[in-house]
């Protein structure tokens, strides 16, 4: 939604130009008015004006005087001055004053509509390059800091505000120096040889229109994402770090229900690559290896005759002492109760030997 400033002291002046701005814009713009400089700066106070249309011959502040005072205030104004008089000095002031356009009245609708598209064009343009920047920005630093979850988050946002804010030819201009920017990425930071996202990103550009009618912009980019981090995992260093973390993790936590999604928001990596990489490290998959963990630990209980196998099951995270009592078979080949019983007759026959 737009706002649009019309000031000028004419009744019907302001009418004219507030009915050309309204079918230009339609339902996307609010037009406020002002009849003095008084009234239009209070107005420019209190809102985000995108354009200004401003007579000079107002009362209460002038119209030059008013629009140093916005110039001041807002930097990247966009004003669009009229008057009724054709005077060179007042149009060499203007000018000083960096004005968008100035226009002698009577205006021609024609010429309203283009400068309004003008100012706006290009007032999107400078708020997409920002959105562009901020975004690629962010995207740089999550992949530098190996934060898979955030890296998908950020091109899910960045494709909302594209697909909310500009015409499907803004968005593939946006999308392709998007996919530029990633590219970059990659070979500022070698983590990945420039042909394994290379030809997907150009796939996607040759079929933009398919790829997003269908909505597969997210999917494609999730792919890609994954290509880089898959070529992250080249990074024994890396993959240690975030193995290490998992493992502590596991330990501290071994009496809790927890799950790979669990583990996986503690390390801040998506649940797939965190599984594929605890797996290459560990040689096994992040169940096997919490129920392994969990099978040793009941072990070191189960020889302490002391403690019932129904405690040693719900210390262990195991609400049903059946269920703990079937995986510590299938682990062992044997029951809790079996295993006990086999370890107090190795106790006991070593207490005799001695």
């Amino acid at each position: 939604m737009y706002n649009i400033l019309v000031v000028d002291d004419e009744y019907f002046s302001r009418e004219g130009l507030k009915s050309i701005i309204k079918e230009e814009l339609k339902e996307n713009v609010q037009v406020l008015e002002a009849e003095n400089g008084i009234d239009a700066k209070n107005i420019v106070n209190e809102y985000d004006i995108d354009i200004i249309f401003l007579d000079l011959n107002i009362p209460g502040i002038n119209g030059i005087n008013l629009c140093r005072y916005i110039k001041s205030k807002i930097i990247d104004s966009n004003i669009v001055v009229t008057t009724a008089c054709d005077d060179l000095s007042i149009k060499n002031i203007v000018i000083d004053l960096n004005i968008n356009k100035y226009f002698v009245k009577p205006v021609r609708p024609q010429k309203i509509r283009s400068i309004i598209r003008k100012i706006l064009n290009n007032k999107n343009k400078i708020t997409r390059q920002k959105y562009y920047e901020s975004y690629i920005s962010k995207l740089k630093k999550h992949i530098i800091n190996n934060s898979y979850k955030e890296s998908i988050n950020i091109i899910k946002e960045y494709l909302e505000i594209l697909s909310n804010n500009g015409s499907e030819q803004f968005i593939k201009e946006d999308l392709s120096k998007f996919f530029e920017g990633i590219e970059n990425i990659c070979k500022s930071q070698n983590i990945y040889s420039d042909k394994d996202i290379s030809s997907k990103i150009d796939l996607i550009n040759k079929d933009y229109y398919n790829c997003f009618l269908r909505k597969n912009l997210i999917n494609e980019l999730t792919i890609i994402i994954n290509h880089i981090f898959d070529s992250m995992l080249k990074n024994e260093y890396t993959t240690n770090n975030y193995v290490k973390e998992t493992l502590n993790y596991i330990e501290r936590n071994i009496n809790k229900n927890i799950t790979l999604d669990d583990a996986s928001n503690y390390v801040n990596l998506s649940p797939h690559y965190l599984s594929k990489i605890f797996k290459k490290e560990t040689g096994v998959n992040f169940i096997t290896y919490l129920t392994d963990r969990r099978i040793e630990i009941a072990k070191e209980m189960l020889e302490d005759e002391n403690i019932p196998i129904s405690n040693i099951a719900i210390e262990l995270s195991y609400s049903k002492s059946n269920y703990f009592s079937k995986v510590f078979k299938k682990k062992v080949g044997i029951t809790p109760s079996e295993y006990r019983e086999s370890h107090l007759n190795k106790s006991e026959n070593y207490i005799k030997s001695v």
